[in-house]
């Protein structure tokens, strides 16, 4: 019923072009897009190639927070392809990754390689600890040592032993924002730890787009043309179908 009525009501010559134009305006679009995507990846891919040695160049900016902790930003690199990814990270560390993993270059979706360091300047402290069970004092010998949150240590001198423990964090955020409300959309990546002794020197990373497979059969509303053997024209209709997708890209 509501078919029939849709094709009594949509006959319009007019509505077949208006019709054909939109779908002609969806895939232009759809096309420009996709060759937009491909421009910024191989710009990307190129800005890659001019700083192959220079991974600083993708470090935007550095900054300390309120409570100390010194903060990494890096420039999200979308890649489309194997070539990105050798590019981003290196083709021997790439290579060294898939072989420890057993996997392929191509089922890699994101990597973040950090080289950073931790520095701490401190004063040991003269103190008597407590011997183990079953030890003589004299045996476990007088300390000098050093205790923070982060970082405990403890220097023997008698033999000349040293104990250490230092607790590293790093926090991994990515976060997207425009410059303006004209400006187009940027992502980042920021990297801090928060122990204020870390410092990220250098970051190597990619990430790449993941697109869901479609599905094969789909339902909803559906317009286009169909031919009306009565009239001999075609007419315009408009309703609810059942499809499938012999093919997936």
């Amino acid at each position: 019923m509501l078919k029939r009525f849709l094709i009594k009501n949509i006959s319009k010559p007019s509505l077949i072009i208006a019709l054909l134009c939109t779908g002609l305006t969806i895939s232009l679009t759809g096309n420009i897009r996709k060759y937009q995507q491909k421009k910024a990846s191989d710009r990307i891919i190129q800005q890659l190639l001019a700083n192959n040695k220079d991974y600083e160049a993708l470090i935007q900016k550095k900054y300390r927070d309120a409570g100390g902790s010194l903060h990494t930003v890096i420039k999200e690199v979308t890649v489309q392809n194997e070539a990105g990814k050798l590019l981003s990270v290196g083709n021997g560390y790439l290579d060294t990754v898939t072989r420890a993993l057993k996997i392929a270059t191509a089922q890699i979706d994101e990597l973040t390689k950090i080289n950073g360091q931790a520095t701490a300047r401190i004063k040991l402290l003269q103190s008597v600890t407590e011997p183990p069970d079953g030890q003589q004092v004299s045996q476990f010998g007088t300390l000098k040592s050093y205790a923070d949150p982060q970082l405990q240590i403890a220097y023997d001198h008698t033999t000349d032993s040293l104990f250490l423990n230092y607790k590293i964090d790093l926090n991994v955020i990515k976060y997207h924002k425009r410059k303006n409300i004209l400006a187009p959309m940027q992502y980042y990546v920021d990297i801090y730890s928060n122990n204020p002794r870390v410092m990220i020197n250098h970051v190597k990373r990619f990430s790449t787009q993941i697109v869901p497979r479609t599905l094969r059969f789909g339902i909803g509303p559906q317009i286009g043309a169909m031919y009306n053997p009565q009239t001999g024209k075609l007419q315009a209709a408009a309703g609810i179908g059942l499809q499938y997708n012999l093919i997936r890209f």
